[in-house]
C-alpha cells in the first residue's frame, strides 16, 4: 500500500493492494463520517477509514509533516467555564457588572457576548457615564436623554478584522438632537472614542462617511423617509481621521449635559 497524495492535514489518499484508492480521515468526534469500524494509528495519528477494503497488515508511509493536533481541552473547559460565569453575572445583577473597570468590561464583553449582548450593555453603561436617562424605545427619539430633554442615540462598534468599524441602524428620521458614535479600539487596549454629531451635521456627516442603507434598497417599500443606515469606517484611515478630527468628544458627559 503506497501513499499517493496528501491533499490536506485532514486525510491522506491511499491505494490498496487491488488498486483501489481509498481516503484514510483524521478521526473527529464529527457525525458526517461515513464509517467508524475501522480505526488505524498513523504517526500517533488516529485515522478513519471511509471503507473497510484497507489492508492494515501492510506498511503506510505518511508523509512526516502532518502535524500532532494539540490537545487544548483544557484551554476550551476554561474558556467555556468562564464565559458561563459572565453570563451568570450579567444575569444575575446587570447593572452591577456595567459599573466596573471600563477597559475591563469593554475588553469581557468582547471576548465572552456578541454584538447584540454587548452592544444594549456598553449603551447602558454610557447612558450611566454621560449622566443620561434611558427612555423606552416607544418614543422613537433615540436611546437616551439629557437633564435639559435632549434626545441623542448611541451606536458601538469595536474595531473587527482589518481593522473595520460599523456602526448599525443609524436612523436619522428619528428626532433627536445628537448621535454618539462609541468606537472601541482592541489595538490601543481597549480604548474607547466618543464620536458626537449634532443634529444639524447628521445629513453631511452620512453623506461624508458615505453611509449605506443597513437592509438594501427596497423599491417596494413607501416610506423611504423610515431607513436604517449604516457608516462603515477603517481604524486609522483618512475616514477616521475625519472624525478625530471634527467630532471627538474629550469630555461627552459635559458636552452633552450642556446640551439645550
Amino acid at each position: 500500500m503506497n501513499t499517493e497524495d496528501i491533499e490536506s492535514n485532514n486525510y491522506v489518499i491511499v491505494e490498496t493492494s487491488n488498486g483501489e484508492k481509498q481516503k484514510i480521515f483524521l478521526r473527529t468526534d464529527q457525525k458526517s463520517q461515513p464509517y467508524d469500524d475501522l480505526i488505524i494509528k498513523l504517526n500517533n495519528l488516529e485515522y478513519i477509514t471511509i471503507g473497510d477494503e484497507l489492508d492494515t497488515q501492510q506498511d503506510i508511509l505518511v508523509n512526516n509533516d502532518i502535524p500532532k493536533q494539540e490537545d487544548k481541552s483544557d484551554e476550551l473547559d476554561e474558556y467555556v467555564n468562564f464565559k458561563q460565569k459572565v453570563m451568570n453575572d450579567i444575569n444575575s445583577d446587570k447593572d452591577l457588572f456595567i459599573q466596573q473597570d471600563l477597559t475591563s468590561l469593554l475588553k469581557t464583553l468582547h471576548v465572552f457576548t456578541s454584538p447584540q449582548k454587548y452592544g444594549c450593555l456598553i449603551q447602558d453603561r454610557l447612558i450611566s457615564d454621560y449622566n443620561l436617562e434611558k427612555i423606552p424605545s416607544s418614543e422613537d427619539k433615540g436611546d437616551a436623554k439629557n437633564i435639559n430633554n435632549k434626545y441623542g442615540e448611541i451606536k458601538v462598534s469595536y474595531a473587527g478584522e482589518k481593522d473595520q468599524l460599523s456602526f448599525l441602524q443609524i436612523r436619522p428620521y428619528q428626532n433627536c438632537d445628537f448621535y454618539v458614535l462609541y468606537a472601541i479600539i482592541p489595538q490601543e487596549n481597549y480604548k474607547g472614542y466618543s464620536f458626537i454629531i449634532k443634529k444639524n451635521e447628521i445629513e453631511q456627516f452620512m453623506y461624508y462617511m458615505c453611509a449605506a442603507n443597513c437592509h438594501g434598497v427596497d423599491r417596494y417599500k413607501v416610506d423611504k423617509t423610515r431607513n436604517e443606515y449604516r457608516i462603515s469606517v477603517k481604524y486609522n484611515s483618512d475616514k477616521w481621521e475625519y472624525l478625530i478630527k471634527n467630532h471627538l468628544c474629550e469630555n461627552p458627559k459635559l458636552f452633552i449635559s450642556n446640551l439645550y
